[in-house]
């Protein structure tokens, strides 16, 4: 693990979660976001890392193994943890504004997520924006 390229992804994330002051707390929870290699398996939440001139990434579930991803872009990178981060604070942040609907309750849901991450920068905006839209493909508004 090249711990400097690491750290230089945690500093990275961490100026961007800044950003998206408004919609989440930058100095609050982090969803279980380890900036550290698999020796640290045994701890439950999302690893990442610089190793061979790629970021790795998976979710430890109970002990599985899940969601294995390697990239050799920050910003890519940046996004898996920043989307993390930012799905464990749509709860808090908008619980007390839902009423009951027959709207689909997804649609606020990625509003929220569309909002934090424009806030954040355009890359991360296109990017949470193609995964909702392969989302609705899969499964439409039922609304």
């Amino acid at each position: 693990m090249d711990t400097e390229k690491t750290h230089e992804l945690e500093q990275y994330v961490n100026v961007l979660l800044k950003r998206a002051s408004d919609f989440i707390d930058p100095n609050g929870y982090r969803g279980s976001v380890f900036f550290t290699d698999q020796s640290q398996k045994y701890y439950e939440g999302a690893f990442i890392y610089y190793d061979q001139d790629e970021y790795h990434y998976f979710n430890n579930d109970r002990g599985n193994i899940r969601d294995r991803r390697s990239t050799e872009s920050m910003d890519e990178a940046a996004y898996w943890v920043l989307h993390r981060i930012i799905i464990n604070y749509y709860p808090s942040k908008t619980k007390e504004k839902r009423e009951p609907s027959t709207r689909d309750s997804r649609r606020d849901w990625f509003a929220f997520l569309l909002s934090a991450h424009r806030a954040i920068g355009e890359y991360f905006y296109e990017r949470e924006k193609a995964d909702i839209e392969e989302t609705l493909k899969k499964y439409p508004y039922r609304d």
